[in-house]
C-alpha cells in the first residue's frame, strides 16, 4: 500500500513539474508578445523585420534559458517557434483588447 502511495506521489510531482514548464513557456511568449505590441510602427517593412527579430529572440532565449532545450539547438528551434507563436497570439489579443497602436490618433 505504501509503495502505491509513493508511486502516486512521484507521478503527481512529475505532473507538477510539467505544468510549471508549460507555464514558463507561456510566460515567455506573453512577454515577447507584449514587447512586439509596444514596438509596432506604421512601417510594414519594419513590422515584418520585427517579426523575424522576435523569432530570433525566442530562439536564443530558448537555447540559453529554455525549459526543454537548455543548450540543444535541435530542440531550441521548436521551443522558440512555440514561444514565438504564443507571442504573436498575445500581441493579437492585446490589439483586440486595447486597439491597434497604428490606428491611434
Amino acid at each position: 500500500m505504501m509503495a502505491r502511495l509513493k508511486g502516486l506521489r512521484s507521478r503527481m510531482d512529475r505532473r507538477q513539474q510539467i505544468l510549471w514548464s508549460y507555464a514558463a513557456i507561456i510566460r515567455r511568449g506573453a512577454i515577447l508578445g507584449g514587447a512586439v505590441f509596444l514596438l509596432l510602427t506604421d512601417d510594414p517593412n519594419f513590422n515584418f523585420q520585427l517579426n523575424i527579430i522576435s523569432y530570433v529572440v525566442a530562439l536564443l532565449w530558448s537555447y540559453y534559458n529554455g525549459t526543454f532545450a537548455c543548450g540543444r539547438l535541435s530542440v531550441a528551434w521548436l521551443e522558440g517557434l512555440i514561444v514565438h507563436m504564443i507571442g504573436v497570439v498575445t500581441g493579437n489579443l492585446l490589439i483586440l483588447i486595447f486597439g491597434s497602436p497604428l490606428t491611434a490618433a
